[in-house]
């Protein structure tokens, strides 16, 4: 799990929360500008709508005011939750929060649209020269939710230090990338918004960054990426190969396993006499018989010896260098 200084983020598809692997470049608890950084791996699923999911622990030790959570996808800043430590005492337990989506306030109410996974497209053709270095910017952000900690201050409205939001209503629901710009980098997906729902409002809070905005006390870094990619970068083991039912033990076979074992020895059984008759006859050497030669009776003795006379000179000798050979030795 993703756990730094009492406080979990994790992801969640359908109500279930992602399994997580450890990222072998990244020490999972590296201290990295005095933040406790966190870094996992995480399985996307095409199209399916995800989660981001925050518990702190009631026993957190708390040295601020309130606490800040800025969540980013694709290296765009999406999404801001604000706590105050005194609701957390007060409320005697854990506090949880499920980030689904962007929101969003007008005059009319606050809306949110839901995250979802997405495929990368990948083209044969090279951008515009226009477009490759918002390419460029997409290839080194996509792949990534990252949730970042910070210790606010609580002040007053004209104090209130407010961080803008990205705004997604534009985002594309397509994400295309030219294919040599992918080379190399193991990415698959990338991060849609589905369609606007209505939610309830949120309460204001006013605070200010107690450390300033660059400094946040934690950092959780989800990188996502398809099962075939991660079994490729051996994060997830490769699936096994079946085992063969010849070599699997009689009494873990079913009934239809075990016709489907005799019905292959019948086949290669009846194919066996075939194999071998063929075998057979190739490689049974021509004899002409004495028949045919016009050996009349009495003239046994002398066709055995031109037989064995002709077998014995099939017969390879190596000769040594300078040795000479006499055709005329009887021998």
């Amino acid at each position: 799990m993703a756990i730094a200084l009492q406080i979990e983020v994790s992801v969640h598809v359908n109500g279930q929360q992602l399994q997580e692997f450890d990222d072998n470049d990244d020490d999972d608890d590296c201290i990295v500008m005095n933040s406790e950084m966190v870094t996992k791996y995480i399985e996307a699923i095409s199209d399916a709508t995800f989660e981001i999911g925050i518990k702190i622990s009631y026993s957190y030790s708390h040295t601020s005011d309130a606490i800040r959570f800025a969540i980013f996808v694709d290296g765009r800043y999406v999404e801001q939750v604000t706590w105050q430590v005194s609701n957390l005492l007060a409320c005697g337990r854990d506090m949880k929060y499920l980030c689904k989506g962007p929101r969003k306030r007008d005059g009319k109410g606050c809306s949110m649209r839901p995250f979802s996974f997405c495929e990368i497209i990948q083209t044969e053709e090279f951008p515009a020269l226009n477009a490759i270095k918002p390419q460029r910017n997409l290839v080194a952000d996509v792949g990534i939710i990252t949730v970042k900690v910070f210790r606010m201050t609580r002040c007053s409205r004209e104090e209130h230090d407010h961080s803008e939001t990205e705004d997604l209503t534009n985002a594309d629901s397509r994400i295309e990338v030219a294919e040599k710009l992918l080379k190399g980098t193991n990415l698959t997906h990338g991060t849609s918004i589905g369609k606007k729902t209505s939610i309830r409002n949120g309460k204001v809070v006013f605070v200010k960054y107690t450390d300033g905005r660059t400094r946040p006390i934690a950092v959780f870094n989800f990188k996502y990426r398809s099962k075939k990619a991660l079994q490729h970068m051996l994060i997830l083991p490769r699936t096994p190969s079946p085992i063969l039912l010849e070599e699997r033990p009689l009494e873990d076979l079913t009934a239809d396993e075990m016709r489907e074992i005799l019905r292959r020895h019948q086949n290669h059984v009846k194919a066996e006499p075939n194999v071998k008759s063929k075998h057979h006859i190739e490689s049974e050497p021509h004899v002409v018989p004495k028949s045919k030669l016009g050996l009349k009776h009495g003239e046994d003795e002398e066709y055995n010896q031109l037989m064995a006379s002709a077998r014995v000179s099939k017969v390879r000798r190596r000769i040594a260098p300078g040795e000479v050979v006499d055709l005329c030795d009887s021998d």
